[in-house]
């Protein structure tokens, strides 16, 4: 999950769940993202393998911000 704070029209997220973008819900809010994690019922959450993710955060004059793993 990522959440986007002032100034920040929109998140997209990269990576091996495929791409996945949001915008605010509501006029004057900010984004909220959801990338599915791996699925339930398999192996043991300590030796589950998560799938990697870079989220881009997106500035209403256009910069970007991008949040890896790394």
């Amino acid at each position: 999950m990522a959440a986007a704070g002032p100034g920040i029209t929109r998140l997209r997220a990269v990576g091996e769940p495929g791409e996945r973008e949001s915008g605010p819900v509501r006029p004057g809010e900010a984004p909220v993202l959801v990338v599915p994690g791996p699925r339930t019922g398999g192996e043991r959450p300590g030796r589950a393998r998560l799938p990697v993710v870079h989220v881009v955060a997106y500035d209403r004059d256009g910069d970007r911000t991008v949040i890896s793993p790394s």
